[in-house]
């Protein structure tokens, strides 16, 4: 296991004041391809289920370090945790170099079949591995500088977790699913128009697909181009808050018209979008997650750190666990059900530094 006293840090940090305002990333909408393949799951028989699922792009990670400590393994054996990927590959970008948009543990309780879903706030300044070294970055960077490989590790060493699997998706994916399951019906206020229209050619840049305008307000149809740049606008009405709302509306709505397409569609809808998810997890794994699904009790979602705010560290901005020991612990309690939970050595180690570069060393007003 690497150690944190091996963090490259960045010297002489210049904390700016800080800003409330600061963006959280809560990608639920990448939940909306998961919940598909659970109507795929549900729709097929086993075997027929793992042929489909045959689709999906396998990487093994069999034999591989994921950083994973003794003691947290054993403490979490009750608990399977996977990573949910999205990434936002921009034209010309590798899957495997780019940033991740979206970090989502999912995190099952095997004992209980209850399900959390945890969103890290994409921005997080953790100690990643960079080039071979350690330094203390956004966690974003991980995905671009090693792959879902390197997250895993970040999670695992930051947060005392055991993931050992992930799966990603992007943009196009779910672009895709909502074409493909025919729309989805919106209802778009006055004061996002503006907005919606001028990132829907954003979003276009990368995804080359159907870019109509919204023409008014109201109830109406969005196109798989137009509910990925719905889910993405955040300057207008409530911000992040209201961003998180619009994410959770794409995703119900998804579900919701998934659940009634007919056996030939959620046919059609696995072919075009399986191929498109990068995952660890093995065809005859994910058919037995699926095919058990029903049994599982999805809880609500929440945001990680519980306590963090923006800090500006060599002129570049990063949201900063209060402390990071803190925030590890109250996860392990909110999360595990592990009271009085003393972190590692390692996340004791960086959580030094992230106070150390920050000057973040307690709860700020």
């Amino acid at each position: 296991m690497n150690n944190a006293e091996n963090v490259v840090v960045n010297k002489t940090p210049q904390k700016k004041k800080k800003n409330k305002n600061k963006k959280i990333i809560i990608a639920l909408i990448i939940v909306v391809v998961v919940l598909a393949a659970v109507g795929v799951g549900i729709a097929f028989a086993y075997n027929s289920l793992v042929t489909k699922l045959d689709k999906v792009d396998n990487v093994s990670l069999e034999g591989k370090d994921l950083d994973i400590n003794d003691q947290v393994a054993e403490d979490l054996s009750d608990y399977r945790n996977i990573l949910l990927l999205g990434i936002d590959t921009r034209a010309g970008e590798s899957d495997e170099n780019c940033r991740s948009d979206a970090n989502i543990i999912v995190s099952i309780n095997e004992k209980t079949n209850k399900i959390k879903l945890i969103s890290i706030v994409r921005d997080s300044y953790l100690d990643l591995e960079e080039n071979g070294n350690h330094v203390i970055d956004k966690l974003t960077h991980a995905h671009a500088y090693g792959g879902p490989i390197n997250t895993i590790r970040a999670l695992n060493r930051n947060l005392d977790l055991n993931i050992s699997d992930f799966a990603r998706v992007n943009w196009q994916t779910v672009a895709d699913l909502v074409d493909n399951i025919g729309g989805l019906e919106v209802t778009i206020k006055d004061y996002e128009i503006d907005e919606m229209n001028k990132y829907i050619k954003d979003t276009n840049k990368s995804l080359k697909g159907d870019m109509t305008p919204i023409k008014k307000a109201g109830k109406q149809k969005l196109n798989g181009i137009q509910a990925v740049t719905y889910c993405r606008i955040r300057k207008v009405g409530n911000g992040d808050v209201e961003r998180a709302q619009r994410m959770r509306k794409t995703v119900n709505g998804a579900y919701e018209k998934v659940k009634t397409l007919k056996l030939s569609e959620l046919d059609a809808l696995a072919n075009k979008t399986l191929p498109e998810i990068t995952t660890s997890l093995s065809s005859k794994e994910m058919a037995k997650l699926l095919m058990g699904f029903s049994s599982y009790k999805v809880e609500d979602s929440e945001g990680w750190p519980y306590n963090w705010d923006g800090a500006m560290i060599n002129g570049v901005s990063y949201d900063v666990p209060i402390t990071l020991e803190s925030n590890v612990i109250a996860l392990h309690k909110n999360a595990f059900g592990q009271k009085n939970y003393t972190p590692t050595d390692t996340v004791l180690k960086i959580s030094d530094k992230v106070a150390a570069d920050s000057g973040y060393y307690g709860t700020q007003d």
